[in-house]
């Protein structure tokens, strides 16, 4: 049988992975009042220097904007804020 090579870039892209557990508590931090989020940036400086590296990164900004997408962490990352407890209403 012969290889056919697809043209399609959705057929060369890995599978999908999960990137935390369903037990884990996150917080969700697109849209969050204005009165948390001094509180919760100081949290993420603090609690997880790498996070917070990677959320001022231009191209993690570009992708999230590109993508329209909301940005969930570990709650840890930012106690201040509320645990989203609607997690699993977003997985297909």
């Amino acid at each position: 049988m012969e290889d056919v090579e697809s043209n399609d870039p959705w057929d060369n892209m890995p599978a999908p992975m999960p990137v935390c557990d369903d037990d884990r508590d996150l917080v969700k931090l697109t849209g969050i009042p204005t009165s948390y989020k001094a509180k919760a940036w100081a949290q993420i400086q603090v609690n997880d220097p790498a996070l917070a590296a990677l959320l001022k990164d231009s191209e993690f900004k570009a992708v999230v904007e590109m993508f329209q997408a909301d940005i969930f962490v570990d709650a840890e990352a930012a106690p201040v804020l509320p645990v989203y407890k609607d997690l699993k209403k977003l997985r297909p």
